[in-house]
């Protein structure tokens, strides 16, 4: 699959997706096989049939942290913004504490102008993950555009204390 990618292979993508079909059908409950398939289909440029891949092993596999995510970020590029809020919601009921379910959340809330909650999770984001930089920025631009920005400067201040020199901070 990284070979086909690379090459822009279609021989080699369509031979990675039979692989990973059958890695798929004799190990369900492996979320590497599915990952690999999602990302395959991706690759041959069939979104819609990854996004179905995905979905399903989200249904089969236990522990389905990476293929949510997966979901959410294909839906994000696609531009589906209330397909993958709705995606990053339930991710959250799972694992509320996911970073970067977190972040695209608070980003999603806020660009649907749902100021409020966009806070929350950015907060929720901040207090969970100090030093994730993603917390400083999202909570610093929600309180700046708020009004707050006295607020706003010390979240920014005290993210460059965690990470100098980060250009979302910087800016």
């Amino acid at each position: 699959a990284v070979m086909g990618e690379r090459d822009e292979s279609q021989p080699m993508l369509m031979k990675a997706e039979e692989l990973y079909r059958a890695s798929v059908s004799s190990q369900p409950d492996n979320p590497a096989a599915w990952l690999g398939l999602a990302a395959t289909l991706v690759a041959r440029n069939q979104r819609n049939p990854a996004e179905e891949v995905l979905t399903q092993g989200i249904l089969r596999v236990t522990r389905n942290l990476d293929l949510r995510r997966m979901l959410v970020g294909l839906l994000l590029q696609d531009d589906r913004r209330s397909d993958a809020l709705v995606q990053a919601q339930a991710l959250l009921r799972s694992y509320p504490e996911d970073a970067e379910t977190l972040h695209n959340a608070t980003v999603l809330l806020a660009g649907f102008g749902n100021t409020k909650a966009a806070l929350e999770m950015a907060e929720k984001l901040a207090s969970v993950h100090p030093a994730d930089p993603r917390a400083a920025v999202d909570l610093g631009i929600l309180l700046a555009r708020s009004g707050r920005t006295e607020e706003a400067r010390a979240v920014f201040l005290r993210g460059l204390d965690e990470n100098p020199g980060h250009e979302g901070l910087l800016h």
